[in-house]
């Protein structure tokens, strides 16, 4: 693995549909809550660095597990990133790497995390999204600094077709040219 192209963005910007975009053209991506076993207690979730300040350890934990996983790709995509601490840690290991936002008015959002989940309430969006904005004590998480520190921001309120052309036009210059 040589790239490294870390996602970032709040629930429901479109980074699955990112990620299906990118798998459909064969490159690989892995999810860093795949590090933490599915049934997990609370305890456990902390030892692994989730919500706590320790996002650098857990970034570490999944940086290593991709690098194994993915070990003959080219490049990788990590999603998703969520402290300024986790971006620091992935370009101190990786030469090649660059961060890609993805951004989406909160409508559209909440619309697609409703049709996704129909069962959520808008509080407990409101809620997942103070988090990711570091709004809340033991949570070191801050999307919107990242999506500042970006390479690349996609705006994908637009029409599907708009944003896929985005895509493309994107990972042709991150696979073609460089970051």
């Amino acid at each position: 693995m040589k790239k490294v192209i870390c996602l970032t963005g709040l629930s429901g910007s479109g980074k699955s549909t990112f990620l299906e975009y990118c798998q459909e053209r064969g490159i690989p991506n892995f999810y860093t809550g795949d590090i933490i076993p599915k049934n997990a207690s609370e305890e456990e979730k902390i030892s692994f660095g989730i919500g706590l300040n320790e996002r650098t350890s857990f970034i570490k934990r999944a940086l290593t597990a991709a690098q194994r996983r993915y070990l003959d790709f080219e490049t990788v995509i990590i999603d998703s990133i969520r402290s300024v601490e986790e971006l620091a840690y992935i370009r101190s290991q990786s030469q090649e790497n660059l961060l890609i936002g993805l951004t989406c008015c909160n409508r559209e959002r909440i619309e697609r995390i409703k049709r996704r989940d129909p069962t959520i309430q808008v509080e407990q969006i409101v809620d997942r999204d103070n988090k990711d904005r570091g709004y809340y004590d033991g949570y070191n998480f801050d999307v919107p600094k990242l999506l500042e520190l970006a390479d690349y921001v996609i705006d994908t309120s637009r029409s599907h077709e708009d944003t896929k052309q985005r895509y493309s036009e994107i990972l042709e210059e991150v696979l073609n040219n460089g970051n």
